[in-house]
């Protein structure tokens, strides 16, 4: 038994070690795919944010509250008016990074109104 052991030792460490290194490319592949998904995740998130930065420095940023109301006013019905409350929003919160502006469009099975949101 001690002698077959001897014998073939040798191709059994070899084994192990080719099922060690299949293993450890397996391990980087998944990695990598890993990577790749964050950073097509981030991109697309830079893309975003890039937009909505710009959009805040175009006319269609509200920057007081005095044209944000008049604006606001003027909007024909509820539907409108809570696209245009929501892009404002998004436009600090994702194009310019204010935390402080974000606000959920629901909450408990209630989608907030136009008004709320304002």
């Amino acid at each position: 038994m001690i002698c077959f052991g001897k014998q073939q030792a040798s191709s059994e460490r070899k084994r192990f070690d080719d099922a060690l290194k299949a293993q450890k490319e397996a391990r980087r592949k998944k990695e990598e795919i890993a990577l790749q998904k964050k950073l097509d995740n981030s991109q697309e998130e830079y893309i975003i944010a890039i937009y909505f930065f710009e959009q805040y420095h175009s006319q269609r940023a509200w920057t007081t509250a005095e044209e944000a109301t008049n604006i606001y006013s003027r909007l024909p019905n509820e539907a409108q008016q809570l696209k245009a409350v929501k892009e404002q929003i998004l436009i600090r919160y994702l194009g310019l990074g204010w935390n402080e502006a974000h606000h959920p469009w629901s909450s408990g099975g209630t989608t907030f109104s136009s008004r709320h949101l304002f």
